[in-house]
């Protein structure tokens, strides 16, 4: 019985037992059986297919190839062996692979699938990071001939594997050093980098890193520093986003702290969110502030950021506008605008000793509501943001499904676990293990198996094969 036919059955059997018409639940439930686009049972597994711990690992561990292909599933790179895979960014994709030697190797490839930079150890490819705006970066490691106490330290490379900001180190003393010990990715033409001291720790501990008096500054694509920041400010280090399922099934005051610790100090729309004596501001390029002293904010998403100081919270636009404010009661969690939208939880109380009710709703970039979530009950509903027009959902029988614009169902609820679509493909897992690409309409554009690949991007798809 595949997922439409249970869920309208479902629907069918609490419209027979309705006082109030049974009849319209009956008629309701053949209507979603057949517009409500659910995944060919004929793509995966049956889902009562049980499996040993042994049979697991060993179908698992068969799919040591990688391959490329694009959004329709025809195949764009061919196979090969594989260690591990990142998406296409810049187009570029790390690729990292082992020697018939044993040794590991890692390089990256371009969307011909040629080596657009060769493969070397993978030691010397360590933490290097995605390119971001033509440069990724890359740790300068000591080599053999070095002494020890060579800490390592970072630049940025561009597209052909050359260093065009060289990893930089400041000599204060004998003992004392400052070394760029890890640079995050650009954006709005700048970089976050951070400086740690370094001390001579003797000979058993040729060095050390003293975290708390790290220093923070801003570069550009020339690796000039265009702006430095003060002891006193808090930088929010990005966290990458993983190609992985990139957000855990959280509450949406949960999500919104994810979403600030994904973008963190990083410029965006000219503007960069920093902390400073506890508070959270807005910093511009030229080390003005826009806006201070909040007791919360998120980062600048399509030109808005929510800010709430006091009882007063809003979204404010670059120029510093309140340009959207929300009210003070009820209580009002809101995340960033995506697709022109935003999500937010509401909660209110029924009164003195009442019980606590909550909501998910929807606004637009004038405030106004868009939408209410009524397709499911459930008042700890997960729901994601707005992605190439769909957000998922999470609430009928604790499975995935996708609504459109419009508050309703587009793919019925029937999966696992569920990404936000990305470039129109979403990753989504079955209740056997199973990991699928979707498109837009639900369908599957390729079943992964047991291992997930990355994240559609720049076009292409790697996934793991057997052949």
């Amino acid at each position: 019985m595949n997922i439409r036919t249970k869920f309208g059955r479902r629907l069918f059997e609490w419209g027979a037992g309705s006082v109030e018409s049974p009849v319209l639940c009956v008629r309701l439930a053949l209507l979603l059986c057949s517009f409500i686009p659910v995944v060919d049972s004929s793509a995966v597994m049956a889902a009562d297919t049980k499996y040993d711990a042994a049979a697991i690992s060993k179908e698992f561990l068969a799919l040591d190839k990688v391959k490329f292909i694009d959004k329709q599933g025809k195949t764009v790179i061919p196979s090969r062996k594989c260690e591990s895979v990142s998406a296409f960014h810049d187009g570029l994709a790390r690729f990292r692979f082992v020697e018939s030697s044993g040794e590991i190797m890692e390089g990256f490839i371009d969307k011909q699938g040629n080596w657009a930079i060769a493969p070397t150890s993978a030691l010397r490819f360590e933490s290097v990071r995605d390119f971001s705006e033509g440069l990724a970066a890359k740790p300068f490691l000591p080599s053999k001939d070095e002494p020890a106490s060579t800490f390592v330290r970072f630049g940025y490379i561009d597209s052909s594997g050359k260093y065009v900001i060289s990893p930089k180190v400041q000599r204060l003393s004998d003992f004392e050093l400052r070394s760029s010990g890890e640079c995050f990715k650009f954006s709005d033409g700048l970089a976050l980098v951070r400086s740690d001291l370094i001390k001579s720790g003797g000979s058993s501990y040729p060095f050390q890193i003293y975290p708390e008096a790290a220093q923070y500054s801003y570069i550009d694509r020339t690796g000039k520093t265009v702006l430095n920041l003060s002891d006193d400010m808090e930088v929010i280090e990005p966290k990458p986003r993983l190609d992985d399922f990139p957000y855990p099934m959280a509450k949406v005051e949960e999500q919104s702290g994810l979403e600030r610790e994904c973008m963190g100090s990083s410029f965006s729309n000219g503007l960069a969110l920093i902390k400073f004596k506890g508070k959270y501001g807005f910093l511009t390029k030229n080390g003005t502030w826009l806006a201070s002293n909040l007791d919360d904010a998120l980062p600048f998403s399509e030109g808005l950021a929510y800010v709430r100081r006091g009882k007063q919270a809003g979204f404010i636009d670059t120029k510093g506008n309140m340009v959207i404010r929300l009210p003070v009661q009820p209580e009002t969690y809101p995340a960033s605008f995506h697709d022109g939208l935003c999500r937010q939880r509401v909660k209110w109380s029924g009164g003195t000793g009442g019980p606590l009710s909550t909501s998910i709703s929807f606004i637009d970039r004038k405030g106004s509501p868009a939408f209410k979530l009524n397709v499911c009950k459930d008042l700890n509903a997960f729901t994601g943001d707005f992605y190439c027009g769909l957000a998922r959902v999470r609430c009928v029988d604790g499975k995935y499904g996708y609504i459109n614009k419009s508050g309703v169902w587009k793919i019925a609820p029937q999966f696992e676990n569920a990404e936000d679509f990305h470039e129109g493909i979403s990753r989504v897992s079955t209740d056997d293990n199973h990991n699928l690409y979707i498109d837009e309409n639900g369908r599957v554009v390729w079943n992964a198996g047991l291992r997930a690949g990355t994240l559609c991007s720049n076009g292409l798809i790697g996934v793991w094969t057997k052949k």
